[in-house]
């Protein structure tokens, strides 16, 4: 059965807007160039940038057949896999220069200081005034979850030496159900030694909870997360995109696949609009198992 998942962003970009993080660069009209400085006029183009999450999971260690058993856990990890979910999609107008709309701007010989600012890849951006700051989208990703903590460190001598692997689950379960019992000790107040102040309670608890994780995860193994984003840029060159495929998404695929490969595809929609010149509507849809 496949999830289907769908992106609807709005959007109503000015074909001569450039959100742009470029430097720019003020150059001078004077005598040596003629008071003039050539230039370029932006078009459009939209950088769309996918979040991705990868989740990489490991079945429990040597005690996951006992993770039922002992702690009650129904459905401990039995199989390594690497999965990707598809996150989040944004766009971000990006002005690039347009060759075949190239200018000299031109000015008279006593006027005062000329100047114009360009980007660097010569696309004007202001005359005779300095440039505002741009703000620039940027999507945000998430940290991930890492296991770094190795559980056989919080084994006690007893389950050490246990002669058998039962045995061994049965004590660090113990010791699990300790830690918790620890926990709620701490929360009611009727733990013998209370932490003294605030700093105290937190690296208690936070080392109660990640020695717990941490044993626990021999029963029922490990997910770890992390989150990487994919960028696209598309040039519109119609006047409207109608399903444009823009990547192909898999749930087992490494890096995102291009528009040819099988997967489910990632669709773009742009109409434009009647106004200013600007687009609307851009849409993406993607499915996912």
């Amino acid at each position: 059965m496949m999830r289907v998942k769908y992106f609807i962003l709005p959007v109503l970009i000015l074909a001569f807007s450039s959100a742009n993080a470029q430097k720019t660069i003020r150059v001078n009209a004077i005598k040596a160039n003629n008071y003039g400085v050539i230039y370029s006029l932006p078009k459009t183009s939209f950088e769309i940038t996918l979040l991705v999450k990868k989740t990489t999971s490991q079945r429990g260690g040597e005690f996951y057949p006992y993770a039922q058993r002992y702690l009650g856990a129904e459905k401990p990890l039995t199989e390594n896999s690497v999965t990707y979910t598809l996150e989040n999609i944004s766009v971000t107008n990006r002005g690039i220069p347009d060759k075949t709309n190239s200018f000299m701007v031109e000015f008279r010989a006593k006027t005062s200081e000329p100047f114009v600012y360009l980007r660097e890849d010569g696309v004007i951006v202001t005359v005779n005034s300095d440039p505002e700051p741009v703000s620039i989208q940027v999507i945000e990703i998430p940290e991930g979850e890492t296991v770094i903590v190795n559980p056989r460190r919080f084994l006690s001598q007893e389950t050490l030496m246990a002669g058998s692997t039962a045995r061994q689950a049965e004590l660090v379960a113990r010791q699990i159900f300790d830690l918790r019992r620890s926990r709620t000790d701490i929360l009611t107040g009727e733990a013998e030694n209370m932490p003294p102040d605030g700093n105290a309670y937190k690296m208690v608890m936070d080392e109660i909870d990640m020695q717990e994780k941490a044993l626990t995860q021999l029963f029922t193994g490990t997910v770890n997360t992390e989150f990487f984003t994919k960028s696209y840029t598309i040039v519109p060159e119609e006047k409207n995109i109608d399903r444009m495929v823009i990547t192909r998404f898999q749930k087992n695929w490494d890096l995102l696949m291009p528009a040819t490969s099988p997967g489910e595809p990632v669709f773009l929609s742009l109409k434009k609009q009647n106004t200013e010149g600007g687009y609307a509507a851009f849409r993406t849809r993607t499915s996912t198992s």
